[in-house]
């Protein structure tokens, strides 16, 4: 069901590939820019359903289900967990439960369920109210990151520096309705202590509560919000790079974190701080990583991430994907906003220099820096034998692409049109 904004082709792909019948329930197929007679042989798309609604959702699946018995179900979108975990208890699959996914969507639910486990938090409070956020600020102390208590993609996440700039970040926050896709915000906030140090993510499968770490990602942040996803380098998790290191710390605390959740099926996505002091917990997410993570994995893995992520949505034998490289991705991005006129992200792969290019833009698009990740114009991502050859090769690969952006002349109005635009889809990355 849905899918984050820059995977569904992947997904169905390798469904297709495996030989597996596919239903894909889907609001709309436009924000995806895929057509219905486009889509590969065996899928077929069930339009018009307000997916975000458990109800509606379980509804269209039982109706396939009478005619086409259903063996698994999957979202990669963190917004549809909650529908799709009401389908997989009603239709008898492998899923994590409704109120485990409840739990898990709700980040001031997590920190409270993790309190007094052996996982490092940092000081957070949870905000509802503008005049609750000076206690909050006095709890945490400055710095302090401010984000929505349910969103993903970096989208509202701000660090901030003084009472001054964290008003207008909270009102950001408390005043957003919906993530688009018919997804609603609960217009609550997570004030949190900053922790300097290192962002990574462990990427992991989990079958019948055997936690699998794939890969720990030392992610690049950056944009106007110093927050924006703008690319990592990902180690094999079980690999000897990370042994003995500040990032074995980290896995271990997030596979900590997912028994103490008691999550037991399916991909995850947890975001820790790596400081002077050890790792400590950003969140968990309850899906695989969004953005460039899938297709990074793959440069990495024994086998394609995502046909591993549809095997462990069905019953049976399962094999773990195995490491075998490491990998490096990087965002394009705009340098300033106007309108994409010279855009060249697949230079890299006709001189030799990358795997793979992800283009989420084109030209004549609106673009502007990025203040989520949902700007980013597209990726690059290298393989290599250590994580040093695969950022170099990225280094070299990032250096051919082009982008230039014109001015726009906006008439009246038309910037708060061309805002709402690049506001209008969203992504599951974290």
């Amino acid at each position: 069901m849905e899918s984050s904004a820059t995977q569904p082709a992947a997904v169905l792909r390798a469904a297709t590939a495996a030989g597996h019948q596919v239903s894909w329930l889907v609001h709309d197929l436009a924000p995806y820019k895929l057509r219905a007679a486009g889509l590969p042989a065996g899928v077929t798309a069930v339009t018009g359903i307000d997916t975000s609604d458990p109800d509606q959702a379980v509804a269209a699946a039982s109706t396939i289900h009478r005619t086409l018995p259903v063996d698994g179900c999957l979202t990669t979108s963190e917004g549809h967990l909650p529908a799709m975990a009401a389908i997989a208890t009603v239709l008898g699959l492998r899923h994590e439960p409704p109120k485990r996914i409840a739990l898990m969507r709700n980040k001031a639910a997590v920190r409270t369920a993790l309190t007094g486990s052996s996982v490092p938090q940092p000081a957070w409070r949870l905000v509802a109210a503008p005049d609750e956020l000076a206690a909050a600020l006095e709890a945490t102390g400055l710095p302090a990151v401010i984000k929505p208590v349910d969103g993903s993609g970096s989208i509202g996440v701000t660090v901030v520096h003084d009472l001054a700039a964290a008003r207008p970040a909270l009102e950001d926050v408390l005043g957003r309705t919906s993530y688009g896709r018919n997804l609603r915000s609960a217009g609550q906030a997570l004030v949190e202590q900053f922790i300097p140090g290192e962002l990574v993510s462990v990427e992991a499968f989990s079958r019948d509560g055997r936690h699998v770490p794939l890969a720990l990602n030392r992610k690049r942040v950056g944009g106007l919000t110093a927050a924006v996803e703008l690319g990592g380098t990902l180690l094999p998790a079980p690999d000897g790079q990370v042994a003995g290191s500040g990032y074995a710390a980290a896995v271990t605390a997030a596979t900590d974190a997912l028994t103490a959740l008691g999550f037991r099926d399916g991909a995850t996505h947890i975001e820790l701080i790596v400081g002077a002091d050890g790792p400590w917990l950003v969140e968990v997410g309850p899906r695989i990583g969004g953005g460039p993570v899938p297709a990074a994995l793959d440069l990495m893995l024994d086998r394609p991430v995502f046909a591993a992520l549809i095997d462990l949505h069905l019953e049976g034998p399962w094999l773990p994907p195995r490491p075998v490289a490491a990998a490096a991705v990087g965002a394009l991005i705009a340098p300033t906003a106007g309108k994409l006129a010279v855009f060249t992200p697949t230079a890299p792969l006709a001189s030799g220099d990358a795997d793979i290019v992800l283009a989420e833009s084109a030209v004549g698009d609106l673009v502007r820096p990025p203040r989520s990740n949902r700007d980013r114009l597209g990726f690059v991502g290298c393989r290599g034998d250590s994580p040093e050859q695969a950022e170099e090769r990225l280094n070299r690969a990032l250096s051919r692409v082009r982008i230039e952006v014109s001015e726009v002349a906006a008439p009246p109005g038309e910037a708060a049109r061309s805002t709402t635009a690049l506001d209008g889809a969203e992504t599951s990355a974290a």
